[in-house]
């Protein structure tokens, strides 16, 4: 009858056993034991193998010679043998047996001898029991073994510092917000950052605006150049002549007689306030209408009494001055927001404003009119450029990495970016920004050669060996194990090598 023999290995679970089972194609399934450290020790597992063989159709048995799983064996009524040879041999519908116990079912006398003779153990050799053999034997263990323990046992870690030198160049950008990704020639895509902000601002005032408060007046002399009589009415218009003209008016009726050569005197008064309206005597000659060919006008005495006072008030230049400040403060407010939406790596091109939009502005007082302070409420949107640096890091990082020496490699995060200049202040095809790239690298150190060079050294010349100036940036630093050990492992193995910054 066919068996499908199967050897158990320390790592081997349930599932790996009924899989092997599975595809087996056997009427018997026979499960050996290690003598050490076997898996599926327990009992449950023994029912779970043997259930699932018999599922298959096939019979299950065990070789093992651990008493638990021997035991464990009986109770469950699964055969059990003490090795291969006799599990092959034996009927498994039986109770289990030994060895000793199998003579009924083998086939033939011939075959009982062999088993009998593979089974009795041979005779030692007399010279294997001499005692200076077992002397001799014992002290070629002990010197494997120490010499096992000189070489294995010590053990060292070693943090070399290799030299960091600079590399860094210098490039000239290309920005191109239409571009989806880099290129090595240098063109780089750009996003725009749309910030708003607003905020208040005022500044005293630094003009002067003249205010009238009282009229001038006086009395004026009318002669008749007619010999009609006629009205000359309140509100007439007299005037100066000179190019600015001051107009005044009769403040009452007045007759005039029937004579030519008549006098007649009225009171008149300016007709804008303030100042402006004080004239000399003699100035006030001219008569709008028909007036003017009937009599003739002038002032014989000065006309006064007009006052103005001044006021402090806005002037133009306080509005620009005054919008150009809320600017230049709101700009900052907007670049520190736009630098908050960045991240790390990311450049903000500050320097190129993409656009600028005013939503808003409202003065106070809105024109110009007496005030001690002007106010300003700005709303401003900002749309700044920004480049990102997922898109930037790996392009520099190309271009870097094309310049490297042999045997030369980077530190990790260490490149930084730094903008020199940009091209203009609006967003053109043409613009350019010129940055600096910069990051640490250092040579690759061979850690299997730097353990060999000093395995079996004092730690001193170690320290000495390894400080070389022109090769490293500091001393290494050295745990030994055990820590009182004078000297570096033997074996470069037991040496590791770490490199640190």
């Amino acid at each position: 009858m066919k068996t499908q023999v199967i050897y158990l290995e320390p790592q081997d679970d349930l599932q790996t056993i009924q899989d092997k089972i599975h595809w087996g194609k056997s009427e018997r399934v026979l499960v050996v034991y290690p003598t050490s450290s076997p898996p599926l020790r327990r009992k449950i597992d023994l029912v779970r193998l043997e259930r699932f063989s018999r599922k298959k159709g096939s019979q299950f048995a065990v070789v093992t010679n651990r008493d638990d799983i021997r035991n464990f064996a009986r109770e469950l009524g699964i055969s059990v043998f003490p090795n291969r040879r006799v599990a092959q041999l034996a009927d498994w519908d039986q109770p289990p047996v030994k060895a000793r116990d199998l003579d009924f079912t083998l086939s033939s006398k011939e075959e009982k001898e062999e088993l009998k003779t593979k089974s009795t153990s041979p005779e030692t050799p007399k010279w294997m029991e001499s005692k200076y053999f077992r002397n001799w034997i014992l002290s070629i263990a002990v010197i494997a073994i120490l010499s096992i323990l000189f070489n294995l046992l010590p053990a060292a870690d070693v943090q070399i510092a290799p030299k960091i030198s600079l590399q860094s160049i210098q490039l000239e950008l290309r920005i191109d917000p239409d571009a989806e990704t880099y290129n090595l020639a240098g063109t780089i895509p750009v996003e725009s950052i749309t910030i708003t902000v607003e905020a208040e601002g005022s500044i005293p005032t630094t003009g002067r605006l003249i205010a009238p408060t009282t009229y001038a007046s006086g009395q004026v002399t009318f002669t008749n150049l007619t010999d009609q009589e006629y009205l000359i009415p309140a509100g007439t218009v007299i005037r100066t002549d000179s190019e600015n003209p001051q107009k005044y008016l009769t403040v009452d009726d007045v007759h005039m007689a029937a004579e030519a050569g008549a006098e007649v005197t009225a009171n008149v008064i300016a007709e804008n306030p303030g100042v402006s309206g004080n004239i000399p005597a003699n100035s006030l000659t001219r008569l709008d209408g028909q007036l003017s060919f009937q009599a003739s006008v002038s002032n014989d005495s000065n006309i006064s009494g007009g006052k103005s006072i001044s006021n402090q008030s806005p002037s133009e230049i306080d509005y620009e001055d005054l919008k150009t400040e809320l600017l230049a403060d709101l700009l900052l407010i907007a670049k520190n927001e736009a630098q908050n939406k960045t991240i790390i790596q990311d450049i903000l091109i500050s320097e190129i404003l993409n656009n600028l939009t005013i939503i808003s502005e409202t003065y106070s007082p809105e024109n110009i009119q007496p005030a001690d302070e002007l106010s300003l409420e700005l709303v401003v949107e900002y749309e700044f450029l920004v480049i990102r640096g997922a898109m930037l890091n790996p392009m520099l990082e190309q271009i870097l990495d094309s310049h490297l020496g042999s045997g030369q490699t980077a530190r990790n995060n260490s490149l930084s970016i730094r903008m020199i200049s940009s091209a203009g202040s609006y967003l053109k095809n043409s613009d350019t920004l010129t940055i600096r790239a910069q990051r640490q690298i250092y040579d690759i150190p061979d850690n299997f050669s730097i353990a060999n060079s000093i395995k079996g050294k004092p730690v001193n010349d170690v320290v000495i060996l390894l400080s070389d100036p022109d090769i490293y940036g500091a001393e290494p630093i050295i745990s030994s194990k055990p820590y009182w050990w004078p000297w570096l492992p033997f074996s470069p193995q037991r040496i590791n090598i770490e490199v640190v910054y």
